[in-house]
């Protein structure tokens, strides 16, 4: 079963921003389109950008809602890192 997961828009604001871009294009296959300050851009290849990026002093908590279970499970499977704090619910996967 093949499935897609659209981001619409999101502003996050990230303690560490090169880190935070290397988990996006790395895990979500997002890309870079544009860097200005403190903020980054990211796009799945439709528009400009689907998330920015702000780096700031606080953490933001990003929750991501799936189609299906099966989803959720597959994305939490894959983003499985020792410095990630997943959450896990029904049809949709947070972390921080």
């Amino acid at each position: 079963m093949s499935y897609t997961t659209k981001i619409g828009h999101a502003h996050l604001k990230v303690r560490n921003l090169q880190r935070s871009i290397d988990f996006y294009t790395r895990y979500l296959k997002l890309q870079e389109t544009e860097r200005v300050a403190n903020y980054a851009f990211l796009s799945a290849g439709q528009s400009h950008h689907d998330i920015a990026l702000q780096e700031v002093s606080t953490v933001t908590r990003a929750i991501c809602p799936m189609g299906d279970s099966s989803g959720a499970d597959k994305m939490h499977d894959s983003m499985k890192q020792p410095f990630l704090r997943l959450s896990r619910s029904e049809n949709s996967l947070s972390w921080t």
